[in-house]
């Protein structure tokens, strides 16, 4: 018995141990101030460029209000530039703030991995005593109590502890995830940079800085635009199901249902949604299927980056970025419709056949549909691309 007495006595004294490791982690917890100066400064930052980037939206506002002229199209470039410019950095400052959210996650989990650890040998240690013997080693009944309470209380913080790591764990991967996110972001984001002046550089040489020459060339995009969107609105009208078209008129909760003019502008011109400074975090034109699709994914937490493209380009960019491309449709999907400049929805449902029901923004094509609204509709998906 006096060998039970003694494993009983070192259990005793590695609680003791155990508290005084519970408390090293709170203190250490409490001496972390460098760490938290650094967030809030990034957070502080973080919080300027959005005012910023805000100001310049208001800024590409006014210019686009006023007559489209090849002055105010370079400044509506210059602009663009600074804005996406911003942006990237604010991409960076956000990676930032996760990289130290991760690295205290991190440090976290190997406390709580060490505490389950010390947890686990002290059952170890006790757990091979049977009920019998804890109670004729115990000097009274109450004595026999307590141990019993303080094992259960060993089984509890095992429990405990495992959860934490659990949960820790799921964390760090979310973070991890859209950390990579956004480093795909930012990819994009230099390339819409680069694009921007390759087009500027462009409408320069082409202009040679003349006023009639920038006229003749709106006239000539114009028409290209119609053309381009008459061929998806064919395209869209052959993909819907007959006798079903579009189902429903609403918001779909989209946030942006009422951003630039209600009703939608059309035919597409200088001043209405096709242009930038409308567009969404993603860099996408407010109402636009593109728009919608960016933030239907992300309010169904799966997310898809900013700046790739418009939607016939979204395969591609989506590829690159380690998305599964294929021509499966599953419910949360991507659909991807080719004609012009495509079109992108998102699959609400798979009703067999080849067939799903979407949800979309701007479809004009089907059975009273409106530009710059949405619409669930149900379509035929043979042959279609779909981004997981």
């Amino acid at each position: 018995m006096n060998a039970v007495k003694q494993t009983l006595l070192s259990k005793k004294v590695l609680v003791i141990a155990l508290a005084v490791a519970l408390s090293a982690v709170i203190f250490f917890a409490a001496i972390k101030p460098a760490i938290a100066v650094n967030l809030a400064e990034l957070q502080e930052e973080i919080a300027r460029l959005e005012g910023r980037i805000g100001n310049n939206k208001e800024t590409l506002t006014e210019i686009r209000s006023q007559k489209d002229t090849l002055e105010n199209r370079i400044a509506s470039l210059n602009s663009e530039i600074a804005e996406i410019d911003d942006r990237i950095r604010l991409t960076e400052l956000k990676i930032k703030e996760l990289e130290i959210q991760i690295d205290a996650k991190t440090k976290e989990l190997d406390e709580q991995k060490e505490l389950l650890g010390e947890n686990l040998k002290q059952l170890y240690k006790t757990g091979d005593l049977s009920t019998l013997e804890l109670l004729a080693s115990s000097d009274s009944y109450t004595d026999f109590i307590n141990d019993q309470e303080y094992l259960e209380r060993i089984k509890a913080g095992i429990q405990e502890s495992a959860d934490k790591v659990e949960a820790l764990k799921n964390q760090l991967e979310k973070q991890r995830d859209t950390q990579e996110l956004l480093r795909i972001e930012q990819r994009n984001q230099r390339e819409a940079v680069a694009g921007k002046k390759a087009e500027q550089n462009e409408l320069l040489a082409e202009t040679e800085g003349q006023e009639s020459r920038y006229q003749t060339i709106v006239s000539r995009d114009n028409r290209a635009l119609e053309e381009a969107y008459s061929a998806l609105n064919a395209e869209l009208a052959r993909r819907a199901v007959n006798n079903t078209g579009q189902t429903y008129f609403g918001t779909g909760s989209y946030p942006f249902a009422t951003a630039c003019t209600n009703p939608y502008p059309a035919p597409w011109g200088e001043s209405n949604c096709w242009y930038h400074p409308y567009v969404d975090a993603g860099g996408y034109p407010y109402r636009q299927c593109t728009s919608y699709v960016f933030w239907r994914r992300g309010n169904i937490g799966r997310p898809v980056p900013g700046y790739m493209g418009n939607a016939a380009q979204w395969p591609g960019s989506a590829s690159a970025a380690g998305y599964k491309v294929n021509y499966t449709p599953k419910k949360g999907a991507i659909g991807v419709i080719p004609g012009g400049f495509g079109h992108v929805f998102v699959v609400e449902e798979v009703l067999g056949n080849n067939q799903v029901r979407a949800s979309q923004y701007n479809d004009p094509g089907q059975n009273g549909g409106q530009w710059g609204m949405y619409s669930e509709v149900i379509y035929n998906t043979s042959g279609l691309v779909f981004i997981h």
